[in-house]
């Protein structure tokens, strides 16, 4: 899937930036969060010749507790 995102002017988004979904607090909205894996990487130059840069994603904070959910309920048994 991809999303595309209005993101600020100025926003810094570096070569290894990676976008991932996180949960709001207790409500469970969703929103999408971008992080440096290395706080010392170089900012990403724009690229006249692509109108969407593509952000690659990691896996969020969500699918992670889906995916162990099984694993969580046949401790339980």
């Amino acid at each position: 899937m991809r999303v595309v995102a209005d993101i600020r002017e100025g926003t810094p988004i570096k070569k290894d930036t990676v976008a991932r979904l996180t949960l709001q607090g207790i409500t469970g909205l969703l929103y999408v969060n971008l992080l440096p894996r290395d706080a010392g990487s170089q900012a990403l130059p724009p690229i006249a010749s692509i109108k969407y840069p593509v952000i690659p994603s990691a896996q969020s904070q969500f699918d992670v507790l889906i995916a162990s959910l099984p694993d969580v309920i046949a401790q339980g048994q």
